[in-house]
């Protein structure tokens, strides 16, 4: 489940990566600095829920993706990352880009 972000301003899609990253005995990557394993490269989505759910009690928009962890991923400490990347309408005629990004630490095992 990936969840929106509540912005000031309008804004326009431009694109959603997943991708999964091994950490290092240092720290482990955010996905707008490197990504090892790309799992989804597409749009972005994301609605609200017609009722609010238990889990989220600000019902904030969401979308729900599906990844396949690649078979040459070793076992270990990885960040599952995500990185959001979109357009902001302004009171001018242009618009700006922006981004943002989210990460969690996972743990791979062994089939």
């Amino acid at each position: 489940m990936v969840q929106d972000t509540a912005y000031a301003q309008p804004i326009i899609e431009a694109s959603l990566t997943i991708g999964l990253t091994p950490c290092t005995e240092a720290a482990c990557p955010a996905p707008n600095s490197e990504i090892l394993h790309v799992l989804y490269i597409g749009g972005f989505d994301p609605q609200r829920p017609v009722t609010p759910v238990s889990y989220d009690p600000g019902s904030v928009a969401f979308q729900n993706f599906t990844v396949t962890i690649p078979s040459d991923a070793v076992a270990g400490a990885y960040t599952l990352g995500v990185f959001h990347t979109y357009w902001g309408e302004s009171a001018s005629l242009y618009s700006s880009p922006g981004s943002d990004n989210a990460t969690t630490a996972v743990t791979v095992v062994s089939a």
